[in-house]
Formats: C-alpha cells, structure tokens, sequence
C-alpha cells in the first residue's frame, strides 16, 4: 500500500498557512505601532 495521498496533501492547510501569516503580521503591526508611539510621545 502506497502513501501517494499523503504525499499529495501538504503537512499545512494553506488556509491555515494564511490564517498563522495574518495573526502573526497583525501582532507584529500592534507591536510596531505602540513602538512608533511611544517613541512619539
């Protein structure tokens, strides 16, 4: 019995992918953006 299915399926969903990229980019945006404040302030 072969494992060509789980060769075709990818280890990540891409909309997961997606999702983990957007939540990580918005933390890193609110980060800079209090950097950017305080350093204005």
């Amino acid at each position: 019995m072969e494992h060509a299915q789980s060769r075709d399926k990818p280890l990540l969903d891409p909309s997961l992918l997606l999702l983990l990229l957007l939540s990580s980019a918005q933390s890193c945006w609110i980060v800079l953006q209090h950097r950017v404040a305080n350093s204005i302030a």
